[in-house]
């Protein structure tokens, strides 16, 4: 795409949604069996982002339950809890596909899921552990090292 283009390579992948949506279906048209390669490129971004949604509505769910714990019925109170995680999300990314949705996207991106974001996630969840467990760890590992 560069060289039909006549620019860098740089200046045709540029890092973001753009990426997705604008230079690989791009590129995919420049192949042999281009119909066949574009139904499988969106397939492959419909069931990334399906399994996207389960790992991270699954986690919250389990963090909720374990929250508060109740005797009511497992099933339906997970259905439940899973339902209503879901139309929150829902509700949340409707503010995605109006006229300014992109901008929302990259607040959310740069904020939520990238750079510094998970490297104090990571910090505090090495903390937890550490206070969970304390240095009895460390001394059980050390143990096994003489």
């Amino acid at each position: 795409m560069a060289s039909e283009q006549g620019v860098d390579i740089s200046k045709v992948a540029e890092s973001g949604p753009g990426l997705a949506f604008i230079a690989y279906p791009k590129a995919v048209t420049l192949m042999p069996f281009a119909p066949i390669w574009a139904a499988l490129f969106f397939f492959m971004l419909l069931v990334l982002g399906l399994d996207s949604q389960f790992v991270g509505v699954e986690g919250f769910i389990t963090g909720i339950l374990d929250l508060f714990p109740q005797p009511m019925t497992g099933f339906v109170r997970r259905e439940v809890t899973a339902a209503l995680c879901c139309l929150l999300c829902f509700i949340i990314d409707l503010s995605m596909v109006t006229e300014g949705g992109m901008y929302v996207f990259q607040l959310f991106d740069y904020y939520s899921a990238s750079g510094i974001t998970l490297l104090w996630q990571a910090f505090w969840e090495c903390v937890v552990i550490a206070w969970v467990y304390g240095q009895q760890l460390l001394l059980i590992d050390s143990s096994y090292a003489c």
